[in-house]
């Protein structure tokens, strides 16, 4: 198999792709959050929370991502039937996130 068949985009590929790339913006909007609050100066104390913060809002948000199958749709043809399951997927993930944190503490 060669190395362009193997770079040929899939279903199996186009979903971790977007997976990895949510991953990426969950985590890198939840240490901007912290650093937005600390002013850009986070305590010691609150950077080693963020690593479980980080599980409490991925496991949850890509969860609702995949129950909602939006890593399926082809973003090319978006409907609002579409933008209504982002709205659902994001909403509800980021609740079970607040409800998560809220019971760790």
């Amino acid at each position: 198999m060669g190395l362009i068949t193997r770079l040929r985009p899939t279903s199996p590929k186009r979903a971790i792709f977007f997976v990895v790339c949510d991953i990426a913006v969950f985590a890198g909007s939840l240490y901007a959050a912290f650093a937005l609050r600390f002013d850009g100066h986070i305590p010691e104390t609150w950077l080693a929370v963020i690593p479980a913060f980080l599980v409490f809002a991925i496991v949850p948000k890509l969860a609702c991502n995949a129950a909602l199958r939006l890593y399926r749709m082809t973003w090319r043809f978006v409907s609002a039937r579409e933008e209504f399951n982002v709205f659902i997927a994001t909403s509800l993930g980021s609740v079970a996130f607040g409800i998560l944190v809220f019971l760790e503490h």
